[in-house]
C-alpha cells in the first residue's frame, strides 16, 4: 500500500512539474516573451499545504498559475510539488520590476488565490534582487 501511494504522490509530482513549468509569456500570442536576463526581481515563495485542503490547494495553484503567466512583466512564473513531501511546493517567479510584483499582488487571480488558500497553508516568501 505504501508502494501505490508513493507511486501516486510521484506521478502528481511530475505532472505538476510539468504543468506549472513554462514561461509567463510563452503560449501568448499578443505579448512578447520577455527574456530571463531582463528578470529584475526574484521571489521565491515555500508553501505546505494542509492534508485536508489538498486538493483545493492544487486547483487555486493552476488558476494564479494560468492567471499569472498573461501579465506584463512576469519572466517566469513556476510552481515545484517536493518529492519527499507532496504537501510542500515552492513557486519561483521572475519579474521585470517592482511595479510588476505590485501589479501581479492587486490582480483578481492573485486575489482569488490569497483568499482561496487563506487558513490552509503556511509559507514563507522571498525577494531577491538579480545580483549578477
Amino acid at each position: 500500500m505504501k508502494t501505490i501511494l508513493k507511486s501516486v504522490f510521484l506521478l502528481s509530482a511530475i505532472y505538476l512539474t510539468m504543468s506549472f513549468t513554462t514561461a509567463c509569456t510563452s503560449s501568448s500570442s499578443t505579448k512578447e516573451s520577455i527574456p530571463a536576463k531582463n528578470a529584475e526581481l526574484v521571489i521565491v515563495a515555500h508553501i505546505t499545504a494542509t492534508v485536508e485542503y489538498q486538493a483545493d490547494i492544487e486547483k487555486a495553484f493552476q488558476a494564479v498559475v494560468t492567471g499569472t503567466r498573461q501579465e506584463e512583466g512576469c519572466v517566469s512564473y513556476t510552481l515545484y510539488q517536493h518529492n519527499d513531501n507532496p504537501l510542500k511546493y515552492t513557486f519561483v517567479e521572475e519579474w521585470a520590476s517592482q511595479s510588476a510584483i505590485d501589479a501581479h499582488n492587486n490582480s483578481a487571480h492573485y486575489k482569488a488565490f490569497a483568499a482561496a488558500t487563506d487558513g490552509k497553508i503556511t509559507a514563507e516568501v522571498y525577494v531577491m534582487k538579480k545580483k549578477y
